[in-house]
């Protein structure tokens, strides 16, 4: 009996090996469809899931599998967001270097519509930041990204963080996400939320922070939703979903890596930090005009001995 067991296009890569030395079980991958061919005489398709090389898996219907989809009518095309189940294999390239490539043939195919299309307008309402901030973060918190926000926030003491860890990618992420949120909105504890995710896979960032499951639930939340996430190209659904507070010129002031999000909030909070120094100022501040009051007197005092002698 086979066994499936979901990975998400990011991982896929790390986790193909062992189960092709375990056996007898397929692997579901969803991502975004790149360099769809259908051979010359319509018998059998190819593509890449995710468009860069660190990030894609070759996909591969053979002729039974691709006349049942055209059968059922499912069309693919590039740029589709879809699922795909199947098994590992591998594929002897017909070139000089006889190179083996490692491919999913695929089983089923599934169309996620709602990944594609789905547009988020931007808030033009964004809430206020609490004045004693208590943070629930968001985050896979072993990763890069969520100890890079932690070590700089580390220098705030002030700042009470509650630290939640789910999947940042694939399917699982969509589920937990929105539910940590709706969490953290129940909660009597939390008054801000921060989302915080590392970089480097543009396509797994836009396939959670694009989604309609997503958006909604920091709309909605009640709390306000700020998010750091590593990159620096493309501008998501989530994006304009969260309360991006606006800067001097009345624009929204976004943050596109999990350090920016940490240093305002930072220089958010330090403020009240910062008081005690001016105070140590103004006594500084007092003393030289004393000890300037001191210097006149004992001048005046010498000029009269000076001149009664």
């Amino acid at each position: 009996m086979m066994n499936e067991k979901d990975i998400d296009s990011v991982t896929v890569l790390d986790n193909i090996t062992p189960i092709i030395e375990g056996g007898n079980e397929t692997i579901t991958v969803s991502g975004k469809v790149f360099d769809f061919k259908v051979s010359d005489d319509n018998s059998y398709a190819t593509f890449r899931l995710n468009y860069d090389k660190d990030f894609a898996v070759n996909i591969y219907i053979d002729s039974y599998n691709w006349k049942k989809l055209l059968n059922v009518g499912v069309k693919l095309k590039e740029k589709d967001y879809v699922k795909v189940s199947g098994y590992p294999d591998l594929w002897k390239q017909k070139d000089k270097n006889n190179k083996f490539i490692l491919q999913i043939k695929a089983r089923t195919i599934y169309h996620n519509e709602e990944k594609t299309n789905y547009y988020c307008p931007p808030n033009n309402k964004p809430k206020a930041l609490p004045e004693n901030p208590k943070i629930t973060l968001i985050s896979n918190v072993s990763g890069a990204g969520a100890q890079d926000f932690l070590r700089i926030l580390s220098r705030n003491k002030n700042i009470d963080i509650t630290k939640v860890n789910v999947p940042m990618e694939g399917d699982k992420a969509l589920e937990e996400i929105p539910a940590v949120i709706k969490a953290a909105n129940d909660s009597n504890h939390a008054n801000f939320i921060c989302i915080v995710r590392g970089g480097g896979d543009p396509i797994g960032v836009r396939y959670i922070f694009d989604n309609e499951k997503i958006c909604p639930a920091i709309t909605n939340s009640k709390k306000p939703v700020l998010i750091g996430v590593g990159h620096t190209k493309d501008f998501s659904n989530a994006d304009r979903a969260y309360d991006a507070p606006f800067n001097k010129n009345g624009a929204h002031n976004y943050f596109i890596t999990p350090t920016d999000l940490a240093n305002y909030i930072n220089k958010h909070y330090y403020k009240s930090i910062k008081q005690p120094a001016s105070a140590s100022t103004d006594t500084t501040i007092a003393s030289t005009s004393y000890n300037k009051y001191l210097v006149v007197v004992i001048v005046i005092l010498l000029l009269y001995i000076f001149f009664v002698k």
